[in-house]
């Protein structure tokens, strides 16, 4: 499968953005992170993988300890809910809430609001098709 492509369903209760629920069920966090922000260097723990988060400096040593920074970010795929991401340092602000999806990785790694972010992946992934509305995937021709 590589490290894009579904793993499992994801659902669709949140959005009713099929751009969104695209990118979520096809687009890889750790291709996006690959691409977009390659100092992430993600390695296995576990079942997902670990790395350092491009949102916060996990690598600058504690203040109080002085002891090394230690990665942060978190990746898994899971059969039921797909890929998904968060960052577990309390100190950055993509720690709080749920996991996280590919599409808001795609959005925060970008720096655009929700409305760019659909309309770049839909530029991005040849989706046709008005944004918002029926898309087709890259692959169906």
């Amino acid at each position: 499968m590589g490290i894009m492509g579904t793993v499992g369903t994801v659902g669709t209760v949140g959005t009713r953005s099929a751009v969104i629920r695209w990118v979520d069920a096809h687009v890889s966090p750790l291709e996006l992170l690959a691409e977009l922000a390659p100092e992430s260097e993600l390695r296995r723990a576990g079942r997902g993988y670990i790395g350092w988060c491009p949102f916060h400096n996990d690598r600058a040593p504690d203040a109080a300890t002085g002891a090394a920074g230690s990665a942060s970010l978190y990746v898994v795929a899971d059969r039921r809910y797909g890929w998904s991401w968060r960052c577990l340092s309390t100190n950055c602000a993509q720690s709080m809430g749920p996991m996280r999806h590919s599409f808001r990785l795609w959005q925060e790694l970008l720096g655009v609001s929700v409305a760019s972010a659909i309309a770049e992946a839909a530029r991005r992934w040849a989706m046709t098709a008005a944004v918002g509305e029926q898309v087709v995937s890259p692959d169906s021709s």
